[in-house]
């Protein structure tokens, strides 16, 4: 059925894109390849977020499009695996989240003053080869996509060098399709501003139904997807 609701449509979801990761980036080295999130806007109305993925996934893509060149090497092209996904906020998420993350995301949009649900659109990709050059020429193209400049960990770049390689692969593939129904947030250390996501009560009532809406109307695992070069 392809639903995200489908525990069985998302584990193969899951699968897939695991095994389509370890095939894309088989040949490119563990320092070449990094987890790229992106938060892009807070939304108060459900409605607002079709359009605004549409309008971010056109713009970017052909900005990639246009400059794949600059983003790749001589021997290995530029590739981007990734799919948008939507968290729901609201004052418990908040109230857990250090200062810096509320502050982070009050202005990508969040009202405090608003007790119903809001609704964080982002974006999950794998993408390589990168090095600091490269990242920095992503950056712009991500901010000149979104026609704002790019707020402080806004756009974040990461790799787990604990894990080897295919399993960072397989479990970064996954958790782009993990279609969360859970409130959550990601609370940041002090110091280094690491990410440790705690999980609250799961989306129920016309949140939950205005979520399962907006997502139907953005196709699902299908309409979520946004891969260039792969």
């Amino acid at each position: 059925c392809h639903q995200i609701l489908c525990p069985a449509c998302r584990d193969k979801t899951q699968t897939h894109a695991a095994d389509k990761a370890l095939t894309a980036f088989s040949n490119y080295s563990e320092k070449d390849i990094k987890f790229m999130t992106l938060l892009i806007r807070v939304e108060q109305d459900a409605n607002k977020l079709k359009p605004l993925m549409d309008a971010f996934r056109n713009n970017f893509w052909y900005k990639l499009r246009d400059n794949a060149k600059k983003l790749g090497t001589d021997t290995h092209s530029f590739k981007m695996m990734g799919a948008f996904e939507i968290d729901l906020k609201n004052t418990a998420t908040q109230s857990d989240a250090s200062l810096a993350s509320r502050d982070l995301i009050k202005q990508l949009g969040y009202d405090p003053g608003l007790r119903q649900s809001q609704y964080l659109l982002h974006l999950h990709a794998i993408v390589g080869p990168l090095n600091d050059e490269r990242k920095a020429v992503l950056s712009g193209l991500v901010e000149r996509s979104l026609g704002v400049p790019l707020l402080s960990h806004q756009l974040d770049f990461r790799w787990h060098k604990t894990k080897p390689k295919d399993d960072n692969l397989r479990n970064l593939a996954s958790y782009m399709f993990k279609a969360r129904l859970q409130f959550a947030d990601n609370i940041f250390d002090d110091n280094h501003m690491q990410k440790k996501t705690r999980y609250h009560t799961p989306y129920k009532g016309k949140v939950l139904v205005d979520y399962l809406n907006v997502v139907n109307k953005m196709q699902n695992f299908k309409g979520l997807k946004f891969d260039f070069g792969v």
